[in-house]
C-alpha cells in the first residue's frame, strides 16, 4: 500500500480526509499533521509516498512545506488543497513541481480520480526503479565476464576503428589512456594440475584477485582475462605518462604480487610484459608481446618478470602463432598424434620464413614452442626436466643445427624423445575413459549426467564428453541409452517382470519414451521382442 500523510490546521478537514476509503485505492494514512513543521518531522519518520496539504496554514504554509519536502525527498508526491481565492499561490506551487491540487472542500470523487492517477504514476516509477535495480545488480554480478569479453574482443581485433573500441570502453565507464598487457602464469603446472576442477578454479580466482588488487593501485582501470592456465591483464594508465614510469610501476607491482602469493599461497608466478601503446587497435600486438615474453620465462628458474623489449631481437620481425594452430599442436602432444606435431613444426618453419630469413630465429622459435608445449601438456613432469637441466641439452641440439632440414628433423626427434620419456598421456587418457565408462555401466539406472560424472571424477563436463567420444566413438547420451536398452533386453527374458517394472529398473522415468527408444534401436517394441524369445 502507498502511504499518505494529511496536513491541515483544521481538525475537521483532517478527520474528513480520514473518512475517504483509502484502502479501496490501495493506500493507507500513516499520520496527520497540524502544520508544516510537524509534517516535515512525520515525513522523516514515516517516509510517506503522498503528502496532501492545505496551501495556507499558520507558520510554515503549504508552499514552504512543498519546497522543503521536494528538497529532502525529491520523489515524494505533493497534493495541495486550495480555495478559489488562492490561485496566485497555485501559480507559485507549479514552479515548485507540486504534483496536483484539489479545490476545497475536497470532493471525494475528484480525490479518488486524483489518487488513482497519482498512485499509478508512483507504482510505475517504483517498478522501473525496482527493475533498474535488478538489472544493475545483474550487470554488477556479470561485470567481470562482460569485461573479459571486451578484453577478448580487443585481443581478437574485432573493432574497426579506434572510436568504436573507445566507445565500448565507455559503456563500462573505463577511461582511455596508455595500455600495457601483462601475462601471468605459475612457474610450473604443478600447482595447478593437482586437485579438483573446483580447487583449481578457486586458486585461479585467488591469484587473479591478488593481482587485480595490487595492479589497481598504479592504474586508472584494468581488464582481466583468464585464458586456461594463464591470466592476462590489460592495464590502463592515465595520460600523459612516461613509459619508464609505467614500467617502474609494473616492476614494483609484480614484485609485490610475487611476494604476497608466495607468502600466502605458496605460488610462484612468471610475468610477461608488453610494450606500452596509446591505441586500442594495437592491443592484439601487445597481447602477442606479453605472451612471447611469458613463454621465454620457462628458460629461467627464478620466476622472472620479463619485458618484451628485453627479449626481442632488434633485427627479427615478430611472428604471431594463432592460438588455434597451437592448440592442435598441444592436442598432438597430449594424444601422441605425430602427424599433428609434424604439421605444426612444418608450419613454423615454412610460415616463419616469410617473416625472417635468419635461421637463428627459427631455432629460438622452435625451442620456445617446444618447451612451452611440453610444459602445458606434461604438467608436473616438466618440472623434472627443469630440475635435471635436460632442457639445455635438448635446446643445444636444436641450436647446433645449420639448415632448415636439420632443424625439422632435430625438432621432431626432441619432441618425440620428450613424449616417450614422460608419462604416456594417451594411456592415461584411455584409462580415465575406461573408468568413466565402467561407472556408467554400474550406475546406468540412476539419474546420470555429465555434471554428476564431473563431480565423481574431478574433470570438467566438456573434458569427460571428449573422453567418452574418443574412447567409444559415441557421445555420453548414446552410451547411457545403449547401456540401458541392452540391460532391458536381458530383463525381458524374464516373463515374471512387467515392461513397466523393466522400464523403472533400467532408469527410464516415462514408459512411452522407453518403448519409443527401444523400438527406435531394435525396430520392435519391448513386448514384440519378448514374444520372439523362446522360453
Amino acid at each position: 500500500m502507498l502511504k499518505v500523510l494529511i496536513v491541515d490546521d483544521e481538525e475537521i478537514i483532517r478527520e474528513g480526509m480520514r473518512t475517504f476509503p483509502w484502502q479501496e485505492h490501495d493506500c493507507q494514512i500513516v499520520g496527520t499533521a497540524e502544520d508544516g513543521e510537524e509534517a516535515i518531522l512525520l515525513t522523516r519518520l514515516h517516509n510517506p509516498d503522498i503528502v496532501i496539504s492545505d496551501i495556507r496554514m499558520p507558520g510554515m504554509d503549504g508552499l514552504s512545506l512543498a519546497r522543503q519536502l521536494k528538497r529532502e525527498f525529491p520523489f515524494i508526491t505533493i497534493i495541495l488543497l486550495t480555495g478559489f481565492d488562492e490561485m496566485d499561490y497555485m501559480r507559485q506551487a507549479l514552479h515548485l513541481h507540486v504534483d496536483d491540487y484539489l479545490m476545497k472542500p475536497a470532493n471525494f470523487q475528484e480525490l479518488a480520480a486524483t489518487i488513482d492517477r497519482i498512485s499509478r504514476a508512483i507504482r510505475i516509477r517504483k517498478n522501473r526503479e525496482s527493475n533498474y535495480q535488478k538489472i544493475n545488480q545483474q550487470i554488477e554480478a556479470a561485470l567481470p565476464v562482460l569485461q573479459a569479453g571486451l578484453f577478448l574482443q580487443l585481443i581478437n581485433g574485432q573493432f574497426e576503428s579506434e572510436e568504436d573500441a573507445a566507445g565500448s570502453l565507455e559503456l563500462f565507464d573505463i577511461p582511455s589512456g596508455s595500455y600495457v598487457v601483462i601475462g601471468a602464469r605459475c612457474q610450473t603446472a604443478e600447482n595447478t594440475s593437482a586437485g579438483s576442477v573446483k580447487e583449481n578454479w578457486m586458486l585461479s580466482l585467488s591469484v587473479a584477485e591478488t593481482c587485480q588488487e595490487i595492479f589497481s593501485k598504479y592504474t586508472s582501470a584494468m581488464l582481466t582475462l583468464n585464458n586456461q592456465s594463464t591470466l592476462f591483464f590489460l592495464l590502463i594508465f592515465s595520460r600523459p605518462i612516461r613509459e619508464s614510469d609505467c614500467m617502474n610501476a609494473i616492476q614494483l607491482s609484480t614484485h609485490k604480487i610475487k611476494r604476497t602469493l608466495q607468502n600466502d599461497l605458496g605460488i610462484d608466478l612468471n610475468f610477461g610484459v608488453s610494450n606500452m601503446d596509446s591505441l586500442l587497435l594495437h592491443i592484439p600486438e601487445l597481447y602477442f608481446q606479453a605472451n612471447q615474453a611469458l613463454t621465454q620465462c620457462y628458460f629461467f628458474n627464478d620466476c622472472p618478470t620479463l619485458y618484451y623489449n628485453d627479449i626481442r631481437e632488434v633485427t627479427v620481425s615478430e611472428f604471431f602463432v594463432p592460438e588455434a594452430k597451437r592448440e592442435i599442436f598441444f592436442n598432438g602432444m597430449r594424444t601422441g598424434n605425430k602427424q599433428s606435431i609434424e604439421q605444426y613444426v612444418n608450419y613454423l618453419l615454412d610460415t616463419a620464413s616469410g617473416t625472417c630469413p635468419d635461421i637463428t630465429y627459427y631455432k629460438h622459435l622452435l625451442v620456445s614452442e617446444i618447451f612451452y608445449a611440453v610444459q602445458m601438456t606434461q604438467g608436473p613432469h616438466f618440472s623434472r626436466i627443469l630440475e635435471e637441466g635436460r632442457y639445455m641439452d635438448y635446446a643445444s641440439a636444436i641450436l647446433k643445427c645449420h639448415t632448415k632440414k636439420e632443424l625439422n628433423e632435430q625438432a621432431l626427434e626432441t619432441i618425440f624423445t620428450l613424449m616417450s620419456s614422460q608419462k604416456n598421456y594417451a594411456t592415461h587418457y584411455d584409462s580415465a575413459a575406461e573408468k568413466i565408462i565402467q561407472f556408467i555401466k554400474e550406475h546406468y539406472a540412476e539419474n546420470l549426467s555429465l555434471d554428476i560424472l564431473s563431480e565423481e571424477f574431478h574433470f570438467s563436463p566438456t573434458y569427460i564428453s571428449r573422453l567418452i567420444r574418443r574412447s567409444q566413438g559415441v557421445n555420453f547420451t548414446e552410451i547411457v541409452t545403449n547401456t540401458r536398452l541392452s540391460e532391458a533386453k536381458k530383463l525381458l527374458a524374464n516373463p515374471m517382470l512387467k515392461v513397466e517394472d523393466i522400464r523403472r529398473m533400467v532408469g527410464y522415468n516415462d514408459t512411452s519414451y522407453f518403448i519409443q527408444s527401444f523400438k527406435q534401436k531394435y525396430e520392435m517394441t519391448p513386448n514384440e521382442y519378448r514374444n520372439m524369445i523362446v522360453f
